[in-house]
């Protein structure tokens, strides 16, 4: 049987009158020996999930600003700049552009799904890679390829901000 809420498979388990009952560990939902439906609440497996995905969300989103931040005095610093003032401008700079830079990266990678047929990319010219003979199709797919995984941090953002939402709005 398919969890009618999240679609995973669910097993059966047999209660102690010898009735059955269905539990999904997904999503929490189930339905007794008795046929009633009921929310079983949210297992702890999905908890955990939610919490590491968010720790995992704020690496992405926060990372490049801290590591911009920080590089910039750091090279100011090696390069010998008198008194750092190209890297105070650069970090004031930051400071305005990095959220609009990154809420515009989001939306891009909300809207955008880069489509490539990865069975024509040209790579090594043999095997699953038939044709050796490099076309504009192929550099097409390459930069599609590439465009595809640039996003992938951005979906793991937007895929913890939707399992947060279906959790608060359910």
């Amino acid at each position: 049987m398919k969890c009618p809420r999240c679609n995973t498979v669910i097993e059966e388990k047999s209660l102690p009158d010898r009735s059955l009952k269905y539990e999904c560990d997904q999503c929490g939902w189930g339905v007794s020996g008795t046929g009633q439906e009921e929310d079983t609440g949210r297992s702890t497996f999905f908890w955990v999930k939610l919490i590491l995905f968010w720790i995992l969300a704020l690496v992405i989103l926060a990372g490049p600003y801290i590591g911009l931040r920080y590089a910039a005095a750091y090279f100011a610093d090696i390069m010998g700049a008198p008194g750092g003032e190209g890297a105070a401008r650069f970090v004031r700079g930051l400071n305005i552009h990095y959220a609009w830079i990154m809420a515009a990266y989001l939306v891009v990678c909300h809207f955008i799904t880069p489509e490539y047929d990865i069975e024509n990319m040209g790579i090594f010219g043999s095997g699953r890679y038939a044709n050796p003979a490099i076309t504009g199709e192929h550099y097409y797919n390459r930069i599609m390829y590439s465009l595809a995984s640039f996003m992938i941090p951005g979906n793991v953002v937007l895929a913890t901000f939707a399992a947060t939402w279906r959790l608060a709005f359910r």
